[in-house]
C-alpha cells in the first residue's frame, strides 16, 4: 500500500509491543522517519530491530522517557489556578514539582547544575 507518506516524520507513543509497534512498523515500510518512545530501554531497543526487520531501510530513532520519574512530585488532582497545568511559568504553583523534572531550575526557567545533566525525563537512544 502507498500512504503518500515517504519523507515525513513522525512521533509514535507507546511503540513498544502492540498496535503502537504495529503502527510504527508500518510507517517505517511507507518511508517515515519513525521515533518511538517508552520507558525501558530494552524493549525499545528490541522494538527498533523488530521495525528495521519489518522495513530494511527504516529510519528508526528511540527516546527513553520516563513520564512517571517527570512527574513524582507533581498532583495532577489539583490545579491552581486555572489554566489546568503548569501553564505560566515558575510562578504557577502547579509548575513546582515539573520543572526539576526537566532539569529546569523553578525559580528561573534555567538549566540545573553544570552542563545540564539533570535532567531525567528523557534520553534520545
Amino acid at each position: 500500500m502507498d500512504l503518500q507518506l515517504n519523507g515525513k516524520t513522525a512521533l509514535v507513543t507507546g511503540a513498544t509491543a502492540g498496535i503502537g509497534l504495529a503502527i510504527a512498523s508500518t510507517l517505517a515500510r511507507e518511508g517515515v522517519a519513525v521515533t518511538i518512545t517508552g520507558r525501558d530501554r530494552e524493549k525499545l531497543h528490541n522494538a527498533v530491530a523488530k521495525i528495521a526487520q519489518a522495513a530494511p531501510q527504516a529510519r528508526v530513532s528511540a527516546i527513553v522517557a520516563d513520564l512517571a520519574t517527570l512527574l513524582t512530585n507533581v498532583n495532577l488532582n489539583e490545579s491552581m489556578p486555572e489554566p489546568p497545568g503548569c501553564m505560566s511559568g515558575p510562578d504557577d504553583p502547579d509548575c513546582g514539582g515539573l520543572l526539576p523534572g526537566f532539569g529546569l531550575e523553578i525559580a528561573t526557567g534555567a538549566c540545573a547544575g553544570a552542563g545540564c545533566p539533570a535532567q531525567s525525563f528523557f534520553r534520545v537512544e
